[in-house]
């Protein structure tokens, strides 16, 4: 339990550090964010980039966080990344450690930006052994990712909703950043997910939007492609 809190303290020590940096909030420009990721003569080359991610290579800027986290977006993978959390949230609900660090691994490997993963295996790293630095390594990443996501927008209106890559990623927004207790409503406008929520000390408002266009569009492309 001593560890836990520790755990859970450190994350929101994180979280109020990041909200206090934040400056420009600016929706992602897709179409730069390709240009950048597939100049192979450049550092931002995707598989570059998605090496030295998988290396955990703390010298990541946010830029490239960026990069790596709607680029992902725009690779073949991408297609075939999104997994169910049901087994992941059930070995969770039985302590499972085991069983939690195996799946976290895998949906990671599916999708190295999975949120609930990267924080699900920060934590059994940590539980195992805080003297190690993986787990600071996992944490710093879902930092990232999620300092990426709430800098897309403020999430209050449809025009400045923050942009997910999936659907999993606006839930870890909700209750583990803004630390939104209860969602009384969901709606979903054209390619936007509105939640009515009740407000939390970081986020005042009652209602929070997020832009799953991409997540929407690829889905599409994919069904497309496989009645060919």
């Amino acid at each position: 339990m001593t560890k836990l809190l520790l755990f859970l303290a450190l994350a929101l020590a994180s979280t109020r550090l990041y909200s206090q940096e934040m400056e420009d909030r600016a929706k992602p420009d897709m179409d730069a964010i390709r240009t950048a990721i597939t100049d192979s003569a450049s550092d931002n080359y995707y598989p570059k980039l998605l090496k030295r991610y998988k290396k955990l290579d703390s010298t990541i800027t946010p830029d490239q966080y960026k990069l790596l986290y709607y680029g992902f977006a725009l690779q073949p993978e991408y297609l075939d990344a999104q997994r169910d959390d049901y087994k992941m949230l059930e070995y969770v609900k039985l302590k499972d450690m085991e069983g939690v660090k195996k799946e976290a691994e895998y949906m990671i490997y599916k999708n190295p930006f999975c949120l609930l993963a990267l924080y699900e295996l920060s934590y059994v790293n940590y539980s195992t052994d805080s003297t190690k630095p993986a787990w600071r390594l996992r944490r710093r990443q879902y930092n990232a990712l999620r300092k990426v996501i709430i800098y897309s927008g403020d999430g209050q209106s449809k025009e400045t909703a923050f942009k997910v890559l999936s659907p999993n990623d606006e839930y870890n927004i909700i209750s583990d950043y803004f630390h939104i207790k209860k969602i009384t409503g969901q709606t979903p406008i054209d390619k936007i997910d509105k939640f009515e929520v009740e407000p939390s000390p970081t986020f005042p408002g009652k209602e929070i939007y997020f832009d799953i266009s991409t997540h929407v569009d690829r889905m599409e492309q994919l069904e497309k492609e496989q009645k060919k």
